[in-house]
């Protein structure tokens, strides 16, 4: 591509060479996604928390289904196959209803007791010399928090704190504060002393907002 850049195209040309340079970061965010999962298993692995059996078939299947469409979208992409190509958002469709039907199931083994909120809340750590870039929905807040001070919010608006700050994830009691809350059914508790850094908007309110703006059909 750096090589191109100098380079006098056609316009047929100039619009392959944009495809190539959308798919690279595509591809990238591929690799970007992979790294993410591996953070989480060798944090899952360092807490000793493992999947149930049942948790075990449900990803089993997601799994499957996400090999099956990103091997359908890079045939797709390397023949040039648009017969492919449609394939690929129906399937983009089911596994959105997989993970949907596994967050549901995952609340009722909440509510039977089979596994515990904490389970599935996990942190990365960030330390070092350096900067480091947040990624935030809204506005950036930022709160001291004294020794013994407690601050509740949607588990969704939380973006950093401190080590010494002690968090605890709740249950949100009440079915009207399920339905109508932020996140609906957890809010962290974090206690001070130390730095707490916030979202005003988590990703789905974003989502819905921008749901809202498209029109129907």
């Amino acid at each position: 591509m750096v090589k191109l850049n100098g380079t006098q195209l056609s316009e047929a040309d100039s619009l392959e060479s944009n495809k190539i340079l959308y798919a690279i970061g595509d591809f990238e965010r591929l690799g970007d996604h992979g790294v993410n999962i591996m953070y989480s298993i060798r944090k899952a692995y360092e807490a000793n928390l493992e999947f149930t059996d049942d948790a075990k078939e449900e990803i089993a299947v997601l799994v499957d289904a996400v090999k099956e469409i990103v091997y359908l979208a890079t045939q797709a992409y390397i023949g040039n196959n648009i017969e492919t190509a449609i394939c690929v958002e129906p399937l983009e469709q089911v596994i959105d209803n997989i993970v949907f039907s596994m967050k549901s199931r995952h609340m009722v083994r909440l509510k039977e007791g089979k596994c515990s909120i904490d389970m599935g809340f996990i942190l990365q750590d960030i330390h070092g010399t350096g900067t480091a870039f947040l990624e935030i929905d809204g506005n950036k807040v930022e709160k001291e928090l004294a020794p013994g001070e407690v601050l509740k919010v949607d588990t969704g608006n939380v973006v950093a704190f401190e080590k010494t700050v002690n968090y605890e994830i709740e249950t949100v009691k009440g079915l009207k504060n399920i339905f109508f809350g932020g996140e609906g059914l957890f809010l962290t508790k974090l206690t001070g002393p130390g730095r707490v850094i916030l979202q005003t908007q988590n990703f789905n309110e974003f989502a819905g907002r921008i749901i809202s703006m498209i029109p129907s059909k």
